[in-house]
């Protein structure tokens, strides 16, 4: 007997007797194959599913590890951003003081300056007034003798 396709009746070639009935041991003969073929499919079928079932969990685990890939590289874009903003201000911070120190350090020199500028402005004053109390002096010595 001939394999028949998935569109053909069970019965399509079955051997017909004079009387219109079926050969029985055909009619079983077919009812077996059918039978087989039936439970070869079921166990194509379990198998396909299965397959399908095991590739959709693989997939499913590559969609969730790609999420996790996804979320730790967020993180790590998040904690490097606040790494250079944390950076940015210790920087911002830092030039900030300096500026304060060198602000500090020439108002200092200018006050040291101002003070010597000062100081050497009454030693100047000092001498000056000194040199008149000494010209003052001799003057008055000079008339004093002159007078005398």
């Amino acid at each position: 007997m001939l394999p028949r396709s998935g569109s053909e009746s069970m019965w399509y070639g079955d051997s017909i007797g004079d009387a219109g009935h079926f050969d029985s041991k055909s009619q079983l003969c077919h009812a077996a194959s059918a039978r087989k073929r039936a439970e070869q499919d079921s166990i194509l079928l379990a198998n396909r599913i299965r397959l399908l079932k095991a590739e959709e969990e693989k997939t499913k685990k590559k969609i969730r590890e790609t999420e996790k890939k996804t979320h730790e590289i967020l993180e790590l874009r998040k904690k490097a951003e606040e790494r250079r903003l944390a950076k940015e201000a210790e920087e911002a911070r830092r030039e900030a003081e300096e500026r304060e120190w060198r602000e500090w350090q020439q108002r200092e020199r200018e006050e040291h300056l101002q003070k010597k500028k000062e100081g050497q402005k009454a030693i100047q004053d000092q001498r000056q007034g000194i040199s008149a109390a000494v010209r003052n002096e001799r003057e008055t010595n000079r008339q004093a003798i002159e007078e005398h």
